[in-house]
């Protein structure tokens, strides 16, 4: 049996690869464990999301609480620093066959990092991406150090390719998704909110790193537009990055009108419930640009934070102007835009048989270890 070793340091990671880690593990010839740290242990955004972790039956071997990245740039290095430390004092007890990450995060930089320098393999998932800011230095640096690659699209795999990864290391097996998720009704979804879900507005932004001053007006003028319409909407804390404190004062300021619900966190299937359910996701989130298409949900993406992602027709993208976002709201919002939507470029893999058998039979030897140009 083969032991791999996930890192988990956001809702969003978890919540996506959540029907993807249960599966893999209950293979008997794998054991899933995984490695919680990031805005799970933040007392800002509260314990709801490592509950979520816990009641999945997936084993958490070592929790990493990491110093709050909400106020500088300067924080985020902190908190690599600290997690390269405990991280490296877990795989050493564990001794995992694979360290797999997702995405662009610091935390998954960090572990590939770890696993490099260690010679443990390392597993990426959503490598080859595009969009705007560090995200992009972190998940293309993880490309560099991962030894295998599965990437959500034809066009994210190409890119790997194109810097320089060995082909047989590239798999192309699709985008999360849990087709089988618990559909909340309603009702139940209107008695858990205390709020009246006919027609609804969900809107999830995160601050961009390159914009952290920006952060908390960016807030206020996206509440600003959403607002004026004075539909129900749920409101979702921002992640943990800097410039959260900010957008969360924002988010604070509003909460206590009676046609809006603030939430620090919704577990997974409740999130994918509202998605089918809602009339828009506003905001800048990579669920606007992923899981709201499964759906063929229409999404206002607003500012660079996703610019330059492959996204679907699905999509307003818009700028940081009230005037702009509530246009886009109101073309979003129309039933012809919604009729019109179709689920590309994304292609949406509930059990990735490529990536359980990589994990499985890989042999783990030089060949995987000692990484080569292909040009």
């Amino acid at each position: 049996m083969r032991t791999v070793i996930y890192v988990s340091g956001s809702r969003s990671d978890f919540g996506l690869m959540k029907n993807w880690l249960i599966w893999l593990n209950k293979d008997s010839r794998l054991r899933v464990v995984i490695a919680v740290t990031g805005t799970h242990l933040s007392k800002i955004h509260g314990a709801s999301s490592l509950r979520e972790i816990e009641k999945s039956g997936l084993k958490i071997v070592c929790k990493i609480p990491v110093l709050d990245t909400s106020k500088t740039n300067k924080n985020v290095l902190k908190c690599i620093s600290k997690f390269l430390v405990k991280f490296s004092l877990c795989v050493s007890i564990i001794k995992p066959h694979f360290i797999l990450v997702e995405g662009d995060r610091w935390e998954s930089f960090a572990a590939a990092l770890t696993g490099v320098v260690l010679n443990i393999p390392v597993a990426h998932i959503s490598g080859g991406d595009v969009s705007k800011s560090v995200d992009d230095a972190f998940r293309h640096s993880i490309t560099k150090m991962a030894h295998l690659h599965f990437p959500g699209t034809e066009l994210s795999a190409e890119r790997i390719k194109k810097m320089g990864e060995e082909q047989w290391r590239i798999k192309m097996i699709g985008t999360p998704i849990n087709s089988s998720f618990r559909d909340y009704k309603t009702a139940e979804l209107e008695s858990k909110l205390n709020l009246p879900l006919k027609q609804f507005f969900i809107v999830l932004q995160h601050p961009v790193s390159s914009q952290v001053e920006k952060a908390g007006e960016q807030m206020r003028i996206t509440l600003k537009a959403v607002l004026s319409f004075k539909k129900s909407t749920i409101i979702i804390y921002p992640n943990g990055d800097p410039g959260s404190e900010a957008m969360i004062r924002e988010i604070e300021a509003v909460k206590r009108l009676h046609f809006v619900r603030v939430v620090k966190h919704i577990e997974s299937d409740m999130f994918m419930s509202l998605l089918k359910k809602a009339s828009v996701l506003i905001g800048n989130s990579s669920a606007g640009i992923v899981e709201a298409l499964y759906f063929k949900l229409p999404v206002v993406n607003i500012g660079t934070r996703q610019l330059q992602r492959e996204v679907g027709n699905n999509v307003i993208s818009v700028d940081h102007s009230v005037n702009a976002i509530k246009d886009a709201i109101k073309k979003a919002i129309s039933s012809d835009f919604r009729k019109k939507i179709k689920k590309e470029p994304y292609i949406y893999t509930e059990h990735p048989k490529e990536l359980l058998d990589a994990l499985t039979k890989i042999p783990i030897n030089q060949r995987l270890l000692e990484k080569r140009m292909s040009y």
